[in-house]
């Protein structure tokens, strides 16, 4: 008999976000759904609502389900990591887990109903759910491993550590020290102003944050002072003229305004930067000296920032380290079912591929009824092209099945496809997506690790190649790729492409970034990507086996 288990992050109020679903038949995901990509709301967290219609809709026996979600922290406490939301609760009346007990660290078993059958989950603490998102990427944690997560808020912390040996997980230490440290990547009233972003899309600005700060440098001159008056975090309106002649006292700020592209806000940025890094490394530091592991297992939002990712792979702490591409909240519903799994002695198999997004979509083999030479022709002299292929990437970053892809030989394809296309700022940074066999040729001093896969590395790109692909290299020489294997089942269409780029056009690497405009999430479905092409104005759009050419 088959063993089907839900695993699910649900709560809803104002700081939740990136609801996701899974459902793992035996010991294989057999769906996935990121609710903003069937949604088309960014972040989405409606899950309540939408969770009976998408068991219905894949006619699961929710009987026979064995169900489990992540909790979060609730609002009601000012102390919040005392204190955690477990209610799941829909507007309909179709879905309804109640549960009012204090935080622990341990799951929980508590009555529930879908629809109109009585059920029971497991609550399964954030920072679990966080960490067991990395097996369905990586397979079983290796023995002798340091698993580690860092969020802005989880159940009891923001950051936990652990051991794991023997199939025995030990809690090192659960903290809410980086609570500040976080809030200036996520909830910060000077970065709102700096960044110019409106509160409401608080969720965007860690990775602006992350691109902002490579134009500046953070002296420790300037991070004292920022640290003394605790980051500004309560900067507002009415301390802004103490924070600008404060600025012109120290530091010979010489504005009596904000002004975003001032090397004082860069290098207040980098200092930002600087203070998470350090914050989060020593952590990690400390622990892997009183274990002696040589393994790091990491997750959570703060898993994505690709800079402190760098430093802990170049600090060869480890001789691995494994982040999922879902590192952030929406990867939680993959970390329920294979903790779920692992508890009753199971294991749930890697898939070795971040295509796990696939809810709603056909399944369809690699046969394209179109000339690859075509593409890459037009790709050559400046098209830019759309790429809706397969299952969908798990997580916020396209890995060339949700991709946009262009020349970055052409030094004008940055403004034209960041900003003019994508409506996103001036000073972050594209990507390329780079075959294995390049890495070589176009970078130096890297470390080989399975990150380079998710785009979850920086490299640094050799001086004498930065001018043949300007496009994808950021302000401070580095240059965030995308890795893919010569020889990769999942990836043939991205592969022929690479190869055939290279080996006739003499153009090593292409622009990959995510299918969206900003603001908007990552298209799923053909007639989205083919909507989405329409609307951004692209060249051309592959829609499976088929290119569509628009102008």
């Amino acid at each position: 008999m088959n063993q089907t288990i839900l695993g699910f992050f649900g709560q809803k109020n104002q700081w939740t976000h990136d609801h996701s679903a899974a459902i793992c038949i035996d010991d294989s995901i057999n769906t996935y759904i990121q609710l903003e990509r069937i949604s088309r709301r960014k972040h989405d967290n409606d899950m309540p609502n939408q969770l009976s219609k998408i068991l219905l809709d894949l006619e699961v026996d929710i009987g026979d389900l064995e169900i489990g979600y992540a909790n979060t922290f609730s609002l009601e406490s000012k102390d919040f990591f005392k204190h955690s939301d477990n209610n799941i609760l829909s507007t309909n009346n179709e879905v309804e887990f109640r549960n009012d007990g204090t935080n622990t660290l341990e799951p929980v078993k508590i009555p529930g109903r879908i629809l109109d059958q009585k059920v029971t989950a497991i609550v399964v603490p954030h920072e679990l759910a966080h960490i067991f998102s990395l097996i369905p990427f990586y397979g079983k944690f290796n023995n002798n491993s340091l698993l580690v997560h860092v969020d802005g808020a989880a159940s009891v912390s923001n950051a936990t550590a652990w051991y794991f040996q023997n199939n025995h997980i030990e809690l090192l230490e659960h903290t809410t020290v980086f609570h500040h440290a976080l809030l200036n990547f996520s909830y910060n009233d000077l970065t709102f102003d700096i960044l110019k972003i409106n509160r409401l899309h608080h969720f965007s600005m860690p990775g602006k944050l992350m691109g902002f700060a490579s134009y500046g440098s953070g002296s420790d001159e300037l991070l004292s002072w920022l640290r003394s008056r605790d980051f500004f975090r309560d900067y507002n309106e009415f301390s802004q003229d103490q924070f600008i002649q404060e600025a012109k006292d120290l530091f010979g700020y010489d504005k009596d305004t904000i002004i975003q592209d001032h090397q004082m806000n860069f290098n207040i940025a980098a200092c930002m930067q600087k203070h998470f890094e350090e914050k989060i490394f020593n952590f990690i530091q400390k622990h892997q000296h009183n274990t002696d592991a040589k393994f790091l297992y990491y997750a959570g939002g703060a898993a994505l920032n690709i800079k402190l990712n760098s430093v802990i792979i170049n600090s060869r702490l480890f001789d691995e380290v494994s982040i999922p591409p879902p590192a952030g909240d929406s990867g939680l519903s993959l970390g329920v079912v294979a903790f779920l799994y692992w508890k009753r002695g199971n294991e749930i198999s890697n898939s070795l591929n971040p295509y796990l997004n696939n809810y709603g979509l056909e399944r369809e083999s690699y046969s394209p009824n179109y000339s690859i030479d075509k593409v890459c022709k037009d790709l050559s002299k400046g098209a830019v092209i759309g790429v809706c292929w397969g299952d969908a990437e798990a997580g916020p970053r396209a890995l060339g099945h949700r991709s946009i892809l262009a020349n970055p030989c052409l030094k004008h394809m940055k403004d034209l496809v960041s900003m003019q296309i994508k409506k996103r700022e001036w000073y972050r940074p594209l990507a390329p997506v780079v075959l294995e066999s390049e890495l070589e040729n176009l970078f130096q001093d890297y470390i080989c690790s399975q990150l380079m896969n998710y785009m979850l590395y920086e490299f640094q790109v050799k001086e004498q190649i930065r001018e043949k692909i300007p496009a994808v290299i950021h302000c401070d020489g580095t240059s965030r790729a995308q890795v893919v294997p010569d020889e990769n089942v999942e990836q043939r269409m991205l592969i022929d492409i690479l190869k055939t780029m290279r080996d006739d056009f003499d153009i090593p690497c292409l622009i990959n970034t995510s299918f969206n405009m900003a603001g908007e999430p990552i298209v799923h479905t053909k007639q989205d990507a083919l909507n989405s092409a329409q609307n951004l104005g692209l060249d051309g759009v592959i829609l499976g086996n088929e290119y569509i050419t628009l102008r």
